[in-house]
């Protein structure tokens, strides 16, 4: 069912043109798979991952000289990262928490519910499965968007079949 990219893919891309539902199967059929528990990540441990121990925007500095210039350290719109679309799986460094590509690259489906803001949201890392679940949270930020669009806490809401090149999914295994 997933969309076909506007570029080439090879093995090491982010997967991408995946709706909401097609993530969550993926998920599924991931655990049931291994024998062991995945599950799509919160909105919460989406951020606290991507921040990697950080209190600021960004868990790194801006490219200096350049102002909201982050090309050393994620895959955003314009030449200078060194890609036209998405940047293979681990082209930056990891955070401080070992992730890598938390910031640029493709925005990120959540388990969460659309909600216009974060007040409220459980405190215990869980998704947050009130608000208008029609829409869905996406986090991160993606190739065809601005630097300072890659900052730890953005986030925006689709509707569940949205597909896109700009689009993907990160996974976590319980322990």
């Amino acid at each position: 069912k997933a969309g076909k990219p506007r570029y080439p893919l090879t093995a090491r891309q982010p997967a991408v043109c995946m709706d909401w539902n097609e993530a969550k199967a993926y998920v599924e059929w991931l655990s049931k798979k291994t024998g062991k528990s995945y599950h799509m990540v919160s909105e919460a441990q989406r951020e606290y991952a991507a921040r990697g121990g950080s209190k600021g925007s960004f868990p790194f500095p801006m490219d200096e000289g350049k102002p909201y210039s982050i090309a050393k350290h994620a895959n955003t719109y314009g030449p200078e990262d060194g890609f036209s679309y998405t940047a293979p799986a681990g082209s930056y460094s990891p955070n401080d928490f070992g992730i890598y590509d938390a910031h640029g690259n493709v925005y990120e489906w959540t388990a969460d519910c659309e909600t216009s803001n974060y007040n409220g949201a459980p405190t215990d890392g869980s998704a947050w499965l009130a608000g208008d679940c029609t829409w869905k949270m996406i986090r991160g930020n993606d190739w065809t968007e601005a630097p300072i669009f890659s900052r730890s806490g953005n986030r925006n809401s689709r509707q569940p079949d949205v597909r896109g090149d700009w689009l993907g999914f990160r996974v976590a295994r319980d322990l």
